[in-house]
């Protein structure tokens, strides 16, 4: 497919006209407008966000010492390709060959990279074994969409359905999921791209509520914000971006403020626990876990007593009853111990999610030994979850937990932004190559 003809297909025949007017204006004098980006990020953010910057190999060897200045301002750097290619249209050998010259490029000028999100969100069911085998930690293209309430431009959305892989938030966790080695970060919808030349939004105070809106929401949820930006939008939601920090600080600190590569590693700490079990005298059990450093533990009630203050849902923060080293003792009621027992016919990806929800989960043939004992479920997906997690919501017992955040937070916000030209004429060498 050429350059003009992903255009017709994704964004449409009079909106390519359109498109050709905004690719001239929002890259002319475009070096100087990335570095007006980064004295605005310098000034008004000053560490209260880390970006992590999705950056195309190609374009980072032509412009490193930009790239530089917003690694020691604190912001992150990821890989976005090596040049802004169609992942979904390669082959696995040529996506081989794209990650290899991508990594040997950010070596070269002492970026290594932990993280790589395809260019157009656009990958195949090789994509993610290639990334796993190059040794990225993490990777980030299925968006999870909110109804941004604008009616306007709704049905460009299917436009881009065949490219992008887009769930809606009325069915979709906003959060982590752990695929093998590698961490699936989910970004949130609309972005700026969606809100300014599909919803036509052209209020920068609309742009602004409508992602203040999805924070509350997300935050209500317990899930995570991840907001999306191009910086050659970057003058029309630059000043979004800034309320969006104010509305952060006027959560009194309950959400945590993460680049995508800290979601990463606490997230992976978090599928790394380890526990034992303790039969005590009473026939009562205690669960010793080897908690990562910052973890909340919570526990359901089960409706069985009115939580007096309750962390999330009918969950309450619980406090180890004993510690030993690196160790913490759960008391487990109703002489039942404190994980969720899994059928062994039931599937490796059933067991993952759960283990992503943060519940302690093993392999048991003694139902009653369980808060909760899971069967069923030989195969899984992403249909099932809300299924899943409605009977563990249901079940009578208390259920042991370990949170999704760090330091008790509720939520989780992250920015990352996706950068493949710089210059006019980067664009011009992006399209050529497509």
């Amino acid at each position: 497919m050429s350059y003009l003809n992903h255009v017709v297909t994704t964004k449409g025949f009079i909106h390519s006209f359109e498109r050709s007017a905004q690719i001239l204006k929002r890259f002319w004098m475009g070096r100087r407008k990335f570095l007006q980006m980064i004295a605005f990020l310098q000034k008004n953010l000053n560490g209260d966000a880390k970006i992590t910057f999705c950056v195309t190999a190609s374009l980072l060897a032509e412009n490193a010492s930009l790239f530089r200045k917003l690694r020691q301002m604190g912001h992150d750097v990821a890989a976005h390709g090596y040049i802004h290619t169609d992942m979904k249209n390669k082959s696995r050998k040529e996506q081989i060959e794209i990650i290899r010259k991508c990594s040997h490029t950010f070596g070269q000028f002492r970026m290594p990279v932990s993280g790589f999100r395809c260019p157009y969100l656009s990958y195949n069911r090789d994509t993610l074994d290639v990334l796993q085998r190059g040794g990225f930690a993490w990777t980030s293209n299925n968006m999870v969409l909110w109804h941004s309430g604008n009616g306007n431009g709704r049905k460009h959305l299917n436009k881009i359905n065949s490219l992008y892989s887009i769930g809606y938030a009325e069915t979709n966790r906003m959060l982590p999921r752990s695929l093998n080695n590698c961490l699936d970060i989910p970004i949130t919808g609309p972005d700026d791209e969606m809100l300014l030349e599909r919803f036509r939004v052209r209020k920068k105070g609309k742009i602004a509520e409508t992602w203040i809106n999805i924070l509350h929401k997300t935050h209500e949820r317990g899930e995570l914000f991840h907001l999306l930006f191009h910086p050659e939008r970057f003058h029309r939601i630059g000043d979004c971006i800034k309320e969006i920090v104010s509305a952060l600080k006027a959560l009194d600190g309950s959400i945590w403020v993460a680049s995508l590569m800290e979601i990463t590693e606490w997230w992976k700490s978090r599928q790394a626990v380890s526990w034992e079990h303790e039969r005590l005298r009473d026939g009562t059990w205690r669960t010793w876990v080897k908690l990562p450093p910052r973890t909340t533990a919570i526990m359901r009630t089960g409706g069985q007593v009115p939580p007096a203050e309750p962390f999330y849902g009918d969950y309450v923060r619980v406090e180890p009853v004993e510690s030993r080293n690196c160790m913490r003792a759960f008391l487990s009621p109703e002489g039942r111990k404190g994980t969720i027992g899994l059928a062994s016919t039931c599937s490796v990806e059933a067991e993952t999610f759960l283990r992503d929800e943060g519940f302690l989960v093993e392999r048991s043939s003694a139902p009653l030994d369980h808060p909760l004992f899971v069967d069923g479920y030989h195969t899984f997906s992403r249909k099932d979850e809300a299924d899943l997690l409605a009977k563990v919501e249901r079940s009578t017992f208390p259920v042991l937990r370990l949170w999704r955040w760090p330091d008790g937070k509720r939520s989780s916000f992250t920015i990352s932004a996706d950068v493949d030209s710089v210059t006019l004429m980067d664009f011009v060498r992006r399209a050529i190559k497509f």
